[in-house]
């Protein structure tokens, strides 16, 4: 990792220094969606969401998660939005409410 990457040393006191650590790099990519994509075709659909405004999270991570998991054979509806920041919006509220109903298996 860059330490000019924007926001590294900003997040550090969350994420740990993972920079100068190791161990605590090691830890964050064991539960990173990017790094841990495999068997994506048994998962179903998978809805990933982004913002073009979001300041927290650049558009191009959803877009490029989502490029990564049909790669690997998973099937993803990529819904990016206008309105809305980091939190969404009532608008992507009720697309994730619709998508979660209509790909919900019922037992």
């Amino acid at each position: 990792m860059s330490p000019d990457s924007p926001l590294s040393s900003v997040e550090d006191a969350e994420w740990g220094a993972i920079r100068h650590d190791s161990i605590a790099a090691k830890y964050l990519l064991s539960y990173a969606p990017y790094e841990n994509i495999s068997c994506s075709s048994q998962l179903g659909q998978i809805l990933i969401t982004g913002w073009e405004n979001d300041m927290r999270v650049p558009i191009w991570h959803s877009l490029k998660w989502a490029a990564r998991v049909r790669k690997s054979g998973g099937k993803v509806v990529c819904n990016i939005g206008k309105i809305g920041g980091h939190s969404g919006s009532l608008e992507s509220s009720m697309f994730e409410t619709a998508f979660l109903l209509k790909n919900i298996e019922r037992v």
